[in-house]
């Protein structure tokens, strides 16, 4: 929940840095409503599902994780604090980035950066380095995400208060399903890096939920450009 409320804090900030840059266009994209605004807006839902729990499933449970590979404890309490410390730090900073980068780039390098850093994290699990590393990148990759996401949508359509409510649900629900899912597994299967599985399945998932989200929310714009160049044409 305290994460939530400061994404949402931060996401007010985020917003009102660019208000300058798109003041000329405020009236007319006040309405504006995507062509497939109900697939975009659940599309998100999941997206946000899938960030959300898997930025607190990873940040449950890497000290369990640590303590069964048998790393030392207080190095496993220092791993935790990376992630956390990193992704706070990043996620203070996305407020001078956004002056100067677009929230589509911020997502999307906020999705190449977890997709990247989790696979490492799987593909070798067993370098000590490599996992400090990877933890770094993963908490540093996450932390634009949630706010960035919330902008990137309101350029292609309008968000009104279900819309946003329903992806504060999806991602609460994910707080809650995806942590206990890796508890669980985790437990059955302890020789197994089941987190590092689950961060890897939910950060393939956003890399591909973007794309498609992309293509259908600016499906009206390519179809309006297609025409005006057709028009051009017959002339």
């Amino acid at each position: 929940t305290y994460i939530l409320l400061v994404s949402l804090f931060l996401f007010i900030l985020y917003s009102k840095s660019r208000a300058k840059q798109s003041s000329g266009k405020a009236s007319e994209e006040k309405f504006r409503t995507a062509k497939y605004h109900n697939a975009v807006i659940f599309l998100l839902f999941l997206f946000f599902f899938c960030y959300v729990g898997a930025e607190v499933a990873y940040g449950s449970y890497i000290y369990t994780y640590a303590i069964n590979r048998e790393i030392d404890p207080n190095k496993a309490a220092g791993l935790n604090s990376l992630f956390w410390g990193v992704f706070a730090a990043v996620r203070g900073l996305a407020i001078c980035f956004a002056t100067c980068l677009y929230p589509g780039t911020m997502l999307l390098l906020s999705v190449i950066g977890c997709t990247l850093s989790t696979l490492i994290l799987v593909l070798f699990n067993e370098s000590l380095f490599l996992l400090w590393a990877g933890t770094a990148v993963y908490g540093a990759s996450m932390a634009t995400t949630f706010p960035s996401g919330f902008s990137w949508v309101q350029q292609y359509t309008t968000i009104g208060g279900k819309s946003a409510s329903l992806f504060v649900v999806g991602a609460a629900l994910g707080e809650m399903a995806i942590p206990v899912s890796v508890g669980y597994l985790q437990g059955m299967f302890p020789t197994v890096p089941v987190l590092l599985y689950t961060a890897l399945a939910s950060s393939t998932m956003t890399a591909v939920l973007f794309p498609v989200m992309y293509k259908l929310a600016t499906a009206q714009q390519d179809q309006a450009r297609y025409n005006r160049v057709e028009s051009d044409d017959r002339r």
